[in-house]
């Protein structure tokens, strides 16, 4: 899910556009290509922005605006080698830049490169202390490498920087849980909760703190107002069940796993959840059998 949330930060900032000024004599016909790009970009059609983008480079090779742009809709068809390569060009150019670092830690943490992320995030950073999407990246991969005082740190950061934003307080409570500390994760899930009272991963999360500290009939609140919202999540139908089995439901425990298999089945991003659920069922199945 971590990586998932991350990929869906990809998409917002990809797909917004920028506008570009070209230095050279074809001036006319390379802002043309940008605005194509950006354009297509924006319609999440990557394939042709980086043919428009290429057609910019072609006249402007020097434009380092182009070069990162292509390097981001790149990046959005998972080609991540082409993706690093523009952006390395970007900053051969430019210099030092904090997008094209941020976008660079991006593409090393696809590839699980975790610390030269760490420090391509942190020069962006450096070189543009408010970026708040730099922050939220650094802080995920010091909590994919348990550095986990460390995350809270970027997570506070990013609180402090867009107080009024879901994401940091929802990133925060979950290094909370992670630490066990379950009493400041139901705190910080409800700040999220405040900020975008239909998140369901956020409401996912609060069932499945308060099931850890035993509360299930809390957990089975927020549950509820999360199927609601999205009654076919397999994500949510695997908590429901887990709170069932811990209140020996046992066979509204096993109709939960059923239903989360099969959505999970229906719906590709979900595919690491069907043999979660398989296991469960065929547990239960079981233990119910031999009563």
């Amino acid at each position: 899910m971590q990586r998932r949330f991350l990929i869906a930060i990809l998409g917002c900032l990809i797909l917004c556009g920028c506008t570009f000024a070209a230095d050279l004599p074809q001036q006319d016909e390379v802002n043309a290509w940008l605005q194509k790009g950006n354009a297509y970009s924006k319609e999440g059609l990557a394939g042709l922005a980086i043919r428009a983008f290429s057609n910019a480079i072609r006249l402007a090779p020097e434009n380092h605006e182009a070069f990162l742009a292509r390097g981001q809709a790149y990046l959005h068809l998972d080609h991540l080698d082409r993706a690093l390569a523009d952006f390395d060009k970007t900053i051969q150019l430019k210099g030092d830049m904090a997008k094209a670092h941020y976008w660079r830690g991006t593409v090393y943490s696809l590839q699980d490169k975790l610390s030269r992320a760490i420090s391509e995030y942190s020069q962006a950073i450096k070189l543009e202390p408010r970026l708040t999407a730099a922050f939220l990246a650094r802080g995920e991969c010091f909590e994919f490498k348990e550095k986990f005082d460390k995350a809270l740190e970027d997570f506070s950061r990013v609180i402090a920087l867009a107080p009024g934003r879901h994401t940091g307080y929802f990133l925060r409570g979950h290094v909370f849980s992670l630490q066990k500390n379950y009493t400041k994760a139901i705190e910080d899930y409800l700040e999220a909760l405040k900020r975008d009272g239909e998140d369901v991963t956020t409401l996912n999360n609060i069932a499945d703190t308060y099931m850890l500290i035993g509360q299930y009939d809390t957990g089975l609140h927020y549950l509820a107002s999360a199927l609601k919202i999205e009654p076919s999540n397999p994500v949510l139908h695997m908590t429901l069940g887990e709170i069932f089995e811990l209140q020996k439901r046992f066979p509204e425990a096993l109709e939960a796993f059923k239903r989360s298999r099969r959505h999970a089945l229906e719906d590709t991003d979900f595919t690491d959840i069907v043999s979660i659920a398989e296991g469960k069922i065929k547990q239960l199945e079981s233990a119910l059998e031999n009563k």
